[in-house]
């Protein structure tokens, strides 16, 4: 049985790029060389609009289960959650936001790539969802000024994150800045490179700072390997970041 036999070409593109690197910049030019400029793919029972230079997982059915275990993780320990605010920290299309906006009061996502936030935003629309926003920029930057925010401020311990970094992992700021947030008790960490995400967990469990810059570190918990990818040695990993305190240490 051909188990290819659903999938057709939608769109193929040819990127003009000259550099050495996996992925062409967001700016290169492209040309569209046959068929539709984006394509929608369905993940449970969501719909996601899809363009050239945007991240979307290319296994469709492992997705569904790395998202559910994402929300899964994310959402334990969660009491209130009609007030929670769930900050989707490289969100690309908007996936993981999405899939959980229906279990908090606000998601806010942040991602570099003004293609992949477009996607997002139309992907809101496309399922409907009204309590998503996106924010595009770098997430060293973004986050560190939106944890300041008034509203996030208020939000006080109903503050929960996702991070979905690339497989150079997360910047050095973003940890600083998910280390400072005392409101941030736990979060999930979805992870393509195991190396990256090690060099991250090994930040994220400094020692409190003396001065009291740095409150109490951030421990690794609980992983799950979800098999993205058959038959190759790579897999994505599903991992979960506790507040160090008296009862958890």
């Amino acid at each position: 049985m051909n188990i290819y036999k659903n999938y057709i070409c939608k769109g193929l593109f040819v990127a003009h790029y000259g550099g050495l690197n996996n992925s062409a910049p967001e700016d290169t030019p492209s040309e569209k060389l046959y068929g539709q400029n984006s394509f929608v793919d369905t993940l449970s029972n969501y719909q996601f609009n899809v363009s050239p230079y945007s991240f979307f997982q290319v296994n469709s059915r492992g997705a569904e289960t790395l998202y559910a275990t994402a929300c899964e993780w994310t959402m334990e320990q969660l009491v209130n959650r009609e007030k929670a605010i769930l900050l989707d920290v490289c969100s690309g299309t908007g996936t993981i936001g999405l899939f959980m906006a229906d279990k908090v009061n606000k998601v806010i996502g942040i991602d570099i790539s003004e293609s992949a936030c477009r996607d997002a935003e139309s992907n809101a629309k496309l399922n409907k969802i009204e309590n998503a926003s996106f924010i595009c920029g770098k997430a060293e930057k973004v986050l560190k000024e939106l944890l300041k925010s008034e509203e996030i401020q208020n939000a006080g311990k109903n503050i929960i994150a996702i991070v979905d970094p690339p497989r150079s992992g997360l910047h050095p700021s973003v940890l600083k800045a998910l280390l400072r947030c005392e409101s941030i008790e736990r979060f999930v960490y979805v992870s393509c490179n195991p190396k990256t995400m090690l060099d991250n967990a090994i930040l994220l469990y400094q020692p409190p700072s003396k001065y009291g810059e740095i409150p109490n570190p951030f421990k690794l918990t609980r992983s799950v390997c979800v098999d993205m990818f058959p038959h190759t040695n790579h897999c994505e990993m599903v991992c979960l970041f506790e507040r160090v305190n008296k009862s958890n240490d």
